[in-house]
């Protein structure tokens, strides 16, 4: 599983969860495939991706985000 987060004080600049979009979707793919490679871990091996938005102090979690993208 690989997490991203983000964090806002408040909704006036957007929501955290419009922040995680294509190009920032590609780039956490890159980074989990570099990681299973580093660790020897089959690209066979099925991965979740999750992101956590944090605005104020409430917490929401998004199981299975996306999907990985090339």
């Amino acid at each position: 599983m690989f997490v991203e987060v983000k964090f806002r004080r408040d909704l006036i600049s957007g929501s955290p969860f419009e922040a995680v979009d294509l190009r920032k979707t590609r780039n956490i793919t890159k980074a989990a495939r570099y990681y299973m490679y580093k660790h020897q871990i089959s690209e066979d091996t099925p991965c979740r991706f999750d992101v956590v938005g944090i605005v104020g102090d409430e917490i929401t979690l998004i199981q299975n985000a996306f999907d990985a993208v090339m």
